[in-house]
């Protein structure tokens, strides 16, 4: 009964580490996919800005008073959107910390059971 409780503790253990580390690796996926998305956000919007201040250059000339209104609302377009990626990037962190923590915490009740259920069937042989 102590071999079966042990060979059960260590069960349970062994299982709860591999959900920690499952837990760990879906974590650092997600907190990798935002990171990803949150660059690539920010990269567009610095594409995007680009592409409108090469145009705008072209007819510097004839526009250049336009132009100069452009870059400032560009400017802000920009900040905003890196502000939404910065948001989103956050929140998507935010959701990847929770589901972490609740991995973590049916990990933890998880083995709290199988810590129990190996002193009850310790107490019982």
């Amino acid at each position: 009964a102590r071999e079966e409780a042990l060979r059960t503790a260590t069960e349970a253990e062994a299982q709860s580490d591999t959900m920690v580390g499952a837990a760990r690796k879906e974590a650092q996926r997600i907190t990798s996919e935002a990171t990803v998305e949150g660059n690539t956000l920010v990269e567009r919007a610095r594409t995007d800005a680009d592409e409108l201040l090469v145009g705008a250059r072209r007819d510097a000339t004839q526009i250049r008073e336009r132009a100069e209104e452009l870059r400032a609302r560009l400017e802000s377009e920009i900040e905003e959107l890196h502000e939404r990626a910065r948001r989103e990037t956050s929140e998507q962190m935010k959701t990847a910390g929770e589901r972490v923590d609740n991995l973590m915490k049916a990990a933890t009740e998880q083995r709290d059971e199988a810590e129990a259920k190996a002193k009850e069937l310790l107490a019982e042989a």
